[in-house]
């Protein structure tokens, strides 16, 4: 991991706030950090220290693949250099539940108290058959309820019990409205007296890792945001509010700079200062900024919500942390924000198991960055099934397509020279 700290902004957001000769804030808002860290290691025996399962060593430093952008004569980051690919565990449940059969994997969930292995998939349609978006569902057993979410584009919901572990209530019912539904080896079905309708209003969140360890890879996200929040829009035909909202540890100048949603031009100013720096151990303040998310915005109620959480470590292993994500995760599933992670460079396999629950427990799916753009660090193979690669702003882009109703096809990745 590199202990860079951004200075050079991307030409394109440079050029753009020069014109608007706008002055950036430190945010809408902050959560105070207590600012005590030096530099992203304390000591050297904090920089060999291991994640918490033991499967990926913190480095102090890293050789990059990729020229650094704050080096005179570098060429500035540009969108469309970071490469992602995408898997939907929504989707390909079983698949899922075949990797949770492995130990190791079985074993991050236990020791989290946090798990997507029982659910129920409901789906909501109007009396045509249409399906029904962004319809709230409840998932009823023993008298109370046990989890809440909203429809997707396709009308379906996704809930969830026993995401602790522990024993609860067998699911019998789903509830949307007035109507109800016995749910049947994992399933039910509603049909409202309602006309469905297609999204028309989109929030859209970033949510990002901005401590040392992202360094070697902000300046690019930065720009792939910029040009992803330029083209939603347009992309989507809905009426869009953004907010870009960046976090960091405890122990550092913040926790989280939050931005309130607003107009695509107005988040295109708040990312183009943000800097990579702090954290100085490997996990950071992700309960934190999830909180932030959740509850710290105006969410448009009638709006289709993403939040896509970027990021290369996992929360705090902390009986606290724990309990607030078990918390936090099914509120956010109510309200129908759904969590999109996307894992950069020197994630282990703690963040990928936290990170595919968050998207299943609200209904998202999982982005994760490869190497083949050349940009940072080693990233993480992901333990999914076969995926294509594409441009992570073209993937962005598409994601908030389908959540918005418009289908798109799959942009593959086709380096320099080869195209």
């Amino acid at each position: 991991m590199k202990k860079h700290v951004l200075a050079a902004l991307g030409l394109s957001l440079c050029l753009l706030l020069s014109a608007c000769g706008a002055t950036a804030a430190p945010g809408d808002g902050e959560i105070s950090g207590t600012g005590t860290h030096s530099g992203l290691f304390a000591s050297t025996e904090d920089a060999g220290a291991l994640a918490p399962d033991g499967d990926f060593v913190v480095e102090s430093e890293a050789a990059s693949t990729a020229p650094d952008p704050g080096t005179p004569n570098a060429p500035a980051p540009a969108a469309g250099t970071l490469t992602a690919g995408e898997w939907n565990d929504c989707a390909a449940f079983d698949e899922w539940l075949a990797l949770l059969e492995q130990p190791y994997w079985r074993g991050i969930g236990e020791r989290w108290r946090l798990e997507a292995l029982h659910r129920v998939t409901a789906r909501v349609t109007d009396e045509t058959g249409a399906p029904c978006a962004g319809v709230p569902v409840e998932l009823l057993g023993g008298g109370e309820t046990l989890y809440a979410a909203c429809t997707d584009e396709t009308g379906t919901a996704y809930l969830y019990y026993n995401v602790d572990g522990a024993e609860q209530t067998v699911p019998e019912r789903v509830r949307a409205g007035d109507v109800e539904a016995n749910v049947t080896d994992g399933a039910a079905e509603l049909t409202l007296p309602v006309r469905a309708e297609a999204p028309s209003k989109l929030d859209l969140m970033f949510m990002v890792d901005a401590t040392g360890s992202m360094g070697d890879e902000l300046a690019y996200i930065k720009e792939e945001l910029a040009d992803v929040v330029s083209r939603v829009e347009e992309a989507t035909g809905c009426a869009v509010r953004t907010s870009v909202n960046f976090y960091r540890d405890t122990q550092d100048e913040y926790i989280v700079r939050y931005f309130d949603f607003k107009t695509v031009e107005q988040s295109l100013q708040d990312i183009a200062p943000q800097t990579a720096e702090g954290g100085g151990d490997y996990p950071e303040a992700v309960h934190t900024a999830l909180d932030n998310a959740v509850n710290g915005h105006v969410w448009d109620e009638d709006a289709v919500k993403l939040c896509f959480l970027v990021l290369d470590a996992p929360p705090h292993d902390e009986a606290d942390v724990k309990a607030q994500l078990r918390t936090l995760l099914p509120e956010a599933a109510a309200q129908g924000i759904r969590v999109i992670p996307v894992v950069s460079s020197g994630a282990d396999g703690t963040t990928e198991y936290l990170c595919r629950t968050f998207a299943l427990l609200t209904g998202g799916t999982y982005v994760f960055l490869t190497d083949d753009s050349g940009v940072g660090g080693e990233h993480l193979e992901p333990t999914v099934g076969a995926y294509t690669v594409e441009p992570l702003n073209d993937c962005l882009v598409r994601i908030i397509q389908r959540y918005c109703g418009r289908q798109t096809a799959v942009s593959a990745y086709v380096p320099d020279g080869q195209g």
